[in-house]
């Protein structure tokens, strides 16, 4: 019995750590989701909005546009959502370094009304703590066994694999049988001593002439 209580413990910790993993990507989903959506809203909306602003001879609210609204502010959602792809949370903190380059160039550009930082700023810091909550824990699960089918067959399946890969029976097999022909070829073994093979009389007489 007390095997079985092992396995149904061994199956119950697979499960767990199954339904663990499984919440990390739907958090990493979910993440992914706002910031595609702001990357997207943002690129879109600012390069008619430059080209509007060019028209109308503000050429600072132009400039403003095309850098925080298609470079800056993009660059800081895409960090965010690589600090899940990646599993480094350091990067949801460089996101916010674009964005702050953001509202730099805005004072300096003296552009008022320029929402494309706020947005930036609202979905990576949302976003921010359930990825890095989910990192943590996808790094405890890459040391649990099953890692990350977490099915005890096929964790059997590649352990018997692996033990295959390093005691090939087919390549063992074939070093005895080179073993054995190599034996045959330098002398007889008798009563765990080689004796070297006799020469002929004929190879005698030749040595001897």
């Amino acid at each position: 019995m007390l095997p079985e209580n092992k396995i149904s413990e061994k199956q119950i910790e697979m499960s767990r750590n199954k339904q663990e993993f499984n919440r990390c990507n739907r958090i990493y989903l979910f993440t992914a989701i706002p910031n595609l959506g702001a990357m997207a809203l943002m690129i879109i909306s600012s390069v008619p909005g430059a080209l509007y602003s060019l028209l109308n001879a503000q050429p600072e609210r132009s400039v403003s546009s095309l850098i925080c609204g298609v470079l800056l502010c993009p660059a800081a959602c895409a960090l965010a959502m690589l600090c899940g792809y990646l599993k480094k949370d350091i990067l949801s903190l460089y996101a916010l370094l674009p964005i702050a380059a953001a509202f730099l160039l805005n004072i300096m550009l003296e552009v008022d009304g320029d929402g494309n930082p706020l947005i930036a700023a609202a979905v990576t810091l949302i976003t921010a703590a359930p990825t890095i909550y989910a990192n943590h824990r996808y790094r405890y699960l890459e040391t649990q066994e099953g890692f990350p089918h977490f099915s005890e067959l096929l964790n059997e399946q590649q352990k018997k694999s692996e033990e295959f890969k390093e005691h090939d029976p087919y390549e063992e097999a074939a070093k005895r049988r080179k073993l054995t022909a190599s034996r045959e070829m330098t002398g007889l073994e008798l009563n765990g001593k080689f004796i070297a093979p006799k020469t002929t009389g004929n190879n005698d007489q030749m040595e001897s002439i």
